[in-house]
């Protein structure tokens, strides 16, 4: 058949698809030598080699096996497939077979192969075909995938793949590859090399390559059938050779979301068509063409196409009824018809030798911004955009002026101009029109802000002026400097009306008609020139930023629905100048209108700065009327605000929570209205004007409860005193301010900011909140999302009594992280009986609490720490529950506490909880009825140092102290009472570290317990100072001998640890003390050293039966010898011979001897610098093993 184009053609010679017969003669030819496949059935992990003639049906069944059937061979069957390939029915794994055809596999009345498998549960079976270029594969059909037969068909197939450089092909007009048609058993992949020739294929397929010839004859040359199963995979096709078929089936039948790259000839030479599909992707490289006599490309829903090469068709080259995505590079000959979905055809550069006729849906042309007289490109036919709203988009992709209007074709109702690559368009001022601009970005995909449109012409429109399309990308700036004018239907339409734009910056004038000036949905606006409007002016989603004049003669000036905006110009409105919601708006310019001056919604932010004007007839700053749960807005107000406040509203939660802030210098000429409760009015301390507070003519009102809060920016003395109807008092510092509170009052107050407060009145409350607080939140006057933390220091001089009933959980001072709080005076907490201890509290929280005064305490506790390790408490003063009072706790939390006061309760004198504490002790701890000192967490490690005079005093039958395991006791005063050091208040019985007690002179009147893990007990001069037991229950436990004084101690005098305790140790307290050890040692265990003295060591320690790692163990980073804990700052001279090394803690070491490291893993020297300070390290002896110590820091 002649095909009515000339088209390239390939030098690809292929045997014709058309030699069955002559198959079937070299298959029946007498003479041919007789040979058998061996072995037969297959074998697992076997070849199976065919030679010469079989006519018996191969079986491979065994996972890895191989077949090849050599180039001699002939297989055919007369009553059945040649080859049958089948799977095991337990195999549940990939089972993989690859069969290698070099000769010829015939088939009688069956396929020449057939693959099948028994559809176990797992994953799919594999084969791969290999044919080579003498390989021949010919039947009824070719290669055949049967359904999977057992128990689970569906749930498993066999993927097969095909290399073929021979043929492969159908004896009787039929499929040369057959898929399932169930679409389990698949090809899932098809290489057809340029030798190759393939006959029709149908099935499922995951991706075809053809180098050579895939010839359907009457059938198609690939089907993705049948149409029930097309659902089971994509088909990605790449053909390079020659794809036809010469029959009313289409070349390539195919269904949804498949893909086709073409660079060779896909012929459609009888009347089927030459692509068909629902949903396709097609791209037609430059060599390639796909000619049909009829309809070239056809689809149902929508198709995609890129062309380089050529398409053609008798009458049609395209038809989509869906959608249709084109862009041609190349020649499309044919008309192109459009369905009544969007379609998109770029036609620039190319060719289309017929019509474009689209239905009814929004499609877009691009333009050629080189050749205008030709908007569609080169187009033989004619071109019908149909319905919709159709566009012509020209794509600048570099700089360009515009002098005129871009003319409209009559099948376009619009033109759109987009700039790309960081290029601008610029209308001149010599540009008008009368129609409106469509305006967009042409980097796809891309947000481009260096991408510009420069308006200084004219336009005067009916309608809208300016508008985006829908297809373009955002980012791109628009620079209005020109004049608008726009003739508007309503409220509801704009003279600009912007979404994609970053900005649009107008410095020259808009006017808006019976209509809306400007919209930015996703567009920040800024103006500097003139926007004026009947109705809305401007409505700005992305913000706005105003120097310019902005007006409205019928409606609101400026409604700024979101994000941060500002006006340094004028605004002017008749219902509402402007109106905020959910922003901050800051204003230092002018704002009116005869109705409401300034509207604010819910969580908005309004700062007038000290040039802002606000004027409203009927409100100067209310809420928007439509906003039904107003709240969460704040007002900061340093200029001046002409006519009423009104803020009212309430949440539905609760109150409305608004905040107005009044600074110093400002006006509201009238009344403010807060809101529905727990809102705030701040205002100077200082009131000069007219009104109630500083900085209003008028009154202050709301439904409360409501706070009345004093700015204080220098050093103020005043009484605290409530006024209107406020019911809390705060004050907010700044400028290192100092206030001063006098007189007796019971009105409690909150502190924010940062400065010092001093109290020296008297203040009493019953109230269940603090009363004094000084956690409060700032006022954020600049607006900010979060103030400054407070840094506030208070100081009480006077008397705080604080007075609740039972199970109340009141705080009488609130202090909080970052703040102090000094007491020189006197607190009187008394809170009622509770059955579960102490709930009310004198002094909570706070980065440092000092007591120099009194705490008297009833049924709470006399300080809780903020809970953090920096936090910082000290006592001088009395924290004691009152005489007949109910059960109360000194102290509960962690940190640093010092005392040197005296702490007696009932309850613990310190509670240790929420991480581990230092506690210093030089004053009295006494409990009456319990610990004095106890840990509520076994898992916190803590430091306690009881120095001379200080008294630790436990209840009757109490223990003293009680402490979680891997915690450090110093002694040196007096503890009366047990103490455990693996105390576990939940009963775990958990130990978590290894704990350490260190007697420096002190009495501990009762039995030490030590934890089950390797435990230090340091004795000074020998002496434990327990006048009871010591129980160190498991683990490795070290007792140590201490000397405060420069002594030599020879270790063959006979000193050993004590019963209980397996190694022995020693310290020097006091950096002048010198401890000389000399003799030999009985032990075999490592002698452990630690203090933060001088140890030298003249001992021999060869190490014969030793069991330890080193010979001496310096210190540890916790151990307390230095009596505050901090680790051992030892100086160890060693002037003998260490056969095992020397590890551990330490500031400095000398070594005049030999040390040597116990094995190839175990280095001499291993210190840690344990002083701030620095290390030194000196040696004039020998260090074997070990050029340099490891791990040591300093020197000299």
């Amino acid at each position: 058949m002649t095909i009515g184009i000339k088209v390239r053609r390939r030098a690809i010679c292929h045997a014709s698809l058309f030699i069955s017969s002559a198959i079937a003669l070299t298959l029946a030819a007498p003479g041919v030598a007789q040979a058998a496949c061996t072995p037969n059935p297959s074998r697992a992990g076997e070849k199976t080699v065919c030679s010469g003639e079989e006519t018996t049906q191969l079986i491979v069944n065994q996972a890895g096996s191989t077949v090849l059937v050599e180039q001699d061979a002939t297989l055919s069957a007369p009553d059945a497939s040649s080859i049958l390939v089948t799977f095991p029915y337990n195999s549940y794994w990939n089972a993989s077979i690859a069969i290698q055809v070099d000769g010829t596999v015939g088939g009688g009345t069956s396929s020449a192969i057939a693959v099948q498998s028994y559809g176990n549960l797992g994953s799919s079976d594999n084969v791969a075909f290999t044919i080579s270029e003498t390989g021949r594969i010919s039947g009824p059909t070719g290669i055949d995938l049967l359904p999977p037969t057992g128990v689970y068909p569906y749930y498993r197939g066999t993927a097969v793949s095909v290399e073929n450089g021979g043929v492969i092909s159908s004896t009787a007009g039929g499929l040369a590859l057959h898929g399932a048609d169930d679409g389990s058993s698949y090809f899932s992949s098809i290489l057809n090399r340029s030798t190759g020739t393939i006959g029709a294929i149908q099935g499922r397929v995951g991706t075809l390559i053809n180098e050579g010839l895939i010839d359907g004859a009457a059938l198609s040359a690939f089907a993705k059938e049948p149409a029930s199963q097309y659902y089971t995979g994509l088909v990605s096709i790449t053909n390079r050779g020659v794809i036809r078929a010469n029959g009313s089936a289409d070349t390539l039948l195919l269904r949804q979301n498949d893909n086709i790259t073409n660079e060779g000839d896909i012929f459609a030479e009888g009347t089927g068509r030459a692509i068909s599909g629902a949903s396709l992707w097609i791209t037609n490289q430059d060599t390639g063409s796909i000619v049909a006599t009829q309809t070239a490309i056809s689809v149902t829903q929508s198709v995609e196409v890129h062309n380089n090469g050529v398409i053609s068709g008798a009458e049609d080259a395209i038809v989509s009824d869906g959608s249709l995505n084109l862009t041609n590079r190349g020649s499309i000959q044919g008309n192109i018809r459009g369905g009544d979905a969007a379609s998109f055809i770029d036609n620039i550069g190319g060719t289309i030798d017929g019509d474009i006729l689209l239905g009814a849906g929004n499609d877009v042309f691009i333009g050629d911004v080189d050749r205008m007289d030709q908007p569609f490109g080169t187009v033989t036919g004619r071109v019908d955009a149909g319905g919709g709203n159709d566009m012509l988009v020209y794509n600048f992709l570099k700089d360009s002026v515009l002098d005129s209007p871009v003319s409209k074709p009559d099948t376009i109702e619009t033109v759109s101009l987009r700039v790309g690559r960081d290029s601008t368009l610029t209308l001149s001022e010599s540009f008008f029109s009368t129609e409106a601009l469509t305006l967009g970005g042409a980097d796809v995909g891309y947000y481009n802000t260096r991408n510009e449109f420069v308006l200084a012409g004219s336009i005067d429109t009916q309608g809208p002026a300016l508008l985006e399309d829908n297809y373009n990308s955002s980012g791109f700036v628009i620079s209005q400097m020109g004049t608008i004018v726009a003739h508007l239907s309503g409220a509801g339409s704009y003279a600009a009306n912007l979404r994609s734009a970053s900005l649009f910056d107008n410095s020259g004038t808009i006017t808006a008609i019976g209509g809306s000036g400007v919209a930015g949905t996703s567009t920040r606006i800024s103006n500097n020139g003139t926007i004026t409007a009947d109705a809305t002016a401007v409505r700005a989603w992305y913000g706005l930023d105003n120097s310019g004049v902005i007006r409205s003669s019928q409606g609101v000036g400026a409604d700024i629905v979101n994000d941060d905006s500002s006006n340094s110009g004028t605004i002017e409105g008749v219902t509402v100048g402007v109106r905020v919601q959910a922003s901050t708006f800051v204003n230092s310019g002018t704002i009116s209108s005869a109705g409401h001056g300034l509207e604010i919604g819910s969580n908005g932010t309004v700062i007038n700065q000290s040039t802002g004007v606000i004027t409203g007839g009927a409100a100067g700053v209310s809420t928007p009327a439509d906003d039904m749960y107003r709240g969460g807005i704040q007002v900061i107000n340093a200029g001046i605000i002409r006519g009423n406040v009104d803020l009212g509203g309430q949440r539905y939660y609760g109150g409305s929570g608004n905040v107005f802030a009044a600074l110093s210098g400002s006006t509201v000429d009238g009344d403010i209205y807060l809101g529905s409760g727990y809102d705030m009015f701040a205002t100077s301390l200082v009131n000069n004007g007219p009104g109630e507070f500083a900085g209003l003519t008028g009154r202050v009102t709301g439904i409360g409860p409501a706070t009345l809060r004093y700015f204080v920016d220098a050093d103020t003395t005043t009484a605290p005193a409530l006024k209107g109807f406020f019911s809390d008092l705060s004050y907010q510092l700044s400028n290192d301010a100092t206030l001063t509170l006098t007189g007796s009052n019971g009105v409690g107050l909150s502190v924010a900011g940062s400065g010092q407060v001093v109290l020296t009145g008297d203040m009493t409350g019953t109230t269940d909140r603090s009363l004094i607080d000084l956690t409060a939140m700032a006022i954020a006057l600049d607006g900010a999302d979060q103030p400054p933390a407070n840094t506030i220091a208070m100081t009480n001089n006077g008397t705080i009594t604080f007075r609740q009933g039972t199970f109340s959980y009141g705080t009488a001072i609130g202090v909080g992280e970052g703040n102090s709080f000094t007491n020189n005076g006197t607190i009187d907490v008394r809170v009622g009986i509770s059955l579960y201890g102490p709930y009310g509290t004198a002094i909570s929280g706070g980065t440092t609490v000092v007591n120099n005064g009194v705490i008297r305490l009833s049924g709470s506790t006399g300080i809780r720490t903020s809970f953090t390790p920096d936090a910082i408490l000290r006592n001088a003063g009395v924290i004691e529950q009152v005489g007949g009072g109910a059960l109360s706790v000194g102290v509960n939390g962690s940190g640093t506490i010092l005392n040197t006061g005296s702490i007696e309760t009932e309850g613990s004198a310190i509670v240790i909880s929420g991480g581990p504490a230092f506690l210093s002790n030089s004053g009295i701890l006494r409990s009456s009825a319990g610990h004095a000192v106890s840990s509520t967490d076994y898992y916190y490690a803590s430091r306690v140092w009881n120095q001379v005079g200080g008294l630790i005093a436990g209840g009757p039958g109490v223990p003293a102290i009680a402490l979680s395991s891997g915690s450090i006791l110093a002694n040196e005063g007096t503890i009366q009472g047990d103490v455990i050091l693996r105390y576990d208040p939940y009963g775990y019985g958990y130990d978590s570290g290894s704990s350490i007690f260190i007697n420096r002179g002190g009495t501990l009147n009762g039995n030490l317990t030590l934890s089950k893990n390797d435990d230090i007990v340091i004795a000074l001069n020998g002496d434990t100072g327990v006048s009871g037991t010591i129980d160190t229950l498991a683990g490795i436990d070290t007792f140590v001998h201490a000397y405060d004084k420069s002594t030599t101690v020879a270790l063959d005098a006979g000193i050993m640890p004590p019963a209980g305790f397996e190694d022995l140790g020693f310290a020097a307290y006091g950096t002048d003390t010198v401890l000389t050890l000399t003799g030999e040692r009985s032990q075999t265990r490592p002698l452990f050293l630690a203090g933060d003295g001088t140890i030298v060591n003249d001992i021999v320690m060869n190490e014969t039966g030793a069991t330890g790692p080193t010979s001496i163990t310096l210190g540890s980073a916790t151990d307390p010898a230095n009596s505050v804990g901090a680790g051992s700052t030892l100086t160890f001279v060693n002037r003998a011979t260490l056969a095992r090394g020397v590890a551990g803690y330490a500031r400095a070491l000398d070594n005049q001897g030999t040390i040597m490291g116990s094995d190839m893993y175990r280095p001499a020297i291993q210190i840690v610098a344990n002083d701030p300070t620095g290390f030194s390290f000196r040696n004039s002896g020998t260090v074997a093993g070990a050029d340099v110590p490891q791990n040591a820091y300093g020197g000299d």
